[in-house]
C-alpha cells in the first residue's frame, strides 16, 4: 500500500519468482467475483497473487476478498434432473 512508482508490484514479482514464472502468479483485482473463485481455484495449494486492488470498487474488493476467505464460491444450479 502507498503511493505510485514506490516498488509495490516489483515486490510482489519477487515473491512470485520463487514460485517460478512471477506472470503466471501475478493477477489483476480486475475481474468479476465468479471470475475471482475460477482464479483461486485454479491457484489452490498455490501462490495467488493479486495487484492493483484500487482498479475495482470497495465494494466488489470486500465481496471478493469474504469470498476468498471463506474458501468456498456460491453454490450454482448446474442442471436440473
Amino acid at each position: 500500500m502507498g503511493k505510485s512508482s514506490i516498488g509495490k508490484t516489483s515486490a510482489l514479482a519477487v515473491a512470485a519468482s520463487i514460485w517460478g514464472d512471477s506472470g503466471q502468479f501475478i493477477m489483476q483485482w480486475r475481474v468479476t467475483s465468479n471470475a475471482i473463485e475460477t482464479l483461486a481455484e485454479s491457484h489452490n495449494s498455490c501462490l495467488l497473487i493479486l495487484d492493483e486492488l484500487s482498479q475495482i470498487s470497495a465494494r466488489d474488493a470486500g465481496n471478493m476478498i469474504y469470498t476468498l476467505g471463506n474458501a468456498k464460491g456460491k453454490a450454482r444450479l448446474n442442471s436440473i434432473s
